[in-house]
Parts: structure tokens; sequence; C-alpha cells
């Protein structure tokens, strides 16, 4: 990831809201997650990840509203950090289960 890139990221998604606001455009075309119909979408959270705050990835449930109920997904995995989200027990015992679950039911 280029340091342009990083603060790009960091200057749409945290200083100016860009995303969420509705306002972002790359080029001349505005990103309209609300847009998004034919996918799915599943969020993972750790409870205790002290990297991203609490609801930053579950906010992509609102921002893509054209998403059927039926192919999303929110998990809030307890005890877990940032790391565990990726790798050993959460991510061995709950998240992949979890997720695996979702994109089987999905099909």
């Amino acid at each position: 990831m280029t340091e342009d890139y990083f603060l790009d990221t960091i200057r749409v998604s945290f200083q100016e809201y860009s995303l969420a606001l509705g306002n972002w455009k790359i080029g001349t075309r505005h990103v309209r997650p609300q847009d998004i119909v034919s996918t799915a979408l599943c969020t993972v959270e750790g409870a205790r990840d002290d990297i991203t705050g609490a609801g930053q990835t579950h906010a992509a449930q609102a921002l893509c509203s054209g998403i059927a109920p039926d192919m999303r997904q929110m998990l809030t995995v307890k005890d877990c950090d940032h790391y565990d989200l990726f790798t050993g027990p959460k991510w061995r015992d709950v998240i992949h289960p979890a997720l695996s679950a979702f994109w089987r039911s999905i099909r």
C-alpha cells in the first residue's frame, strides 16, 4: 500500500466521511454502495478489536442497503481482538465455520 493510497483512504473515510455521506467520487463517478444488489455481504468484527473500532465494519451493511436481507450476515465475535479475526482458534473454531456456512447458504 502506497503512502498516497493510505492517506487518501484516511481522508475519504475518516476525515471527510465521503463514502458515508454519498459524496465520494472516483474520477467523475459517484461511489454508490446502495446500488449494489447482486452480491452477498458478510461483515465480521472482533468485540475486542482495538484497531478497527466497533461498528466500522458492520457499517457496510447500512451503506449497502440494496442487498437483500437473506444475502447478508453480521458476525461479532466475543473475546476476539483484531488479529484473532485472521488466525488462531477464533478464526478456526468460530469465524471460518460461520463464513463457510454463510457462503453455502447463499448458493
